[in-house]
């Protein structure tokens, strides 16, 4: 590849069950799930490499905060601000311009 630059990430586990608790009388559904989450980067004009994880989980009543879209943007995040992705693409792009003293 002659790409500067390169972010990617990866799923090694997730899942999501919907389940009917005998704790819960009401009979409201619980959602249980879970997703691990990598990010991988790697900065050619810093000859950088950053690789992290995280994972979120979640059991509770059914809830959009549970779902794994959710879970997903948020160990996202999460990442992206771990890893300072927009600090090392703003170095990066100053190295390329030649503006690093």
């Amino acid at each position: 590849m002659n790409a500067d630059i390169i972010v990617g990430y990866s799923v090694p586990n997730m899942f999501q069950h919907y389940l009917v608790m005998a704790s819960h009388f009401d009979g409201t559904p619980v959602i249980n799930s879970y997703i691990s989450l990598k990010l991988w980067a790697y900065f050619r004009p810093l000859d950088k490499t950053v690789k992290l994880s995280t994972n979120r989980n979640y059991l509770d009543t059914l809830s959009t905060w549970g779902m794994l879209t959710s879970l997903a943007d948020d160990a996202s995040y999460y990442l992206n601000k771990k890893a300072e992705l927009k600090s090392l693409l703003r170095q990066s792009i100053q190295i390329q311009k030649g503006d690093v003293q």
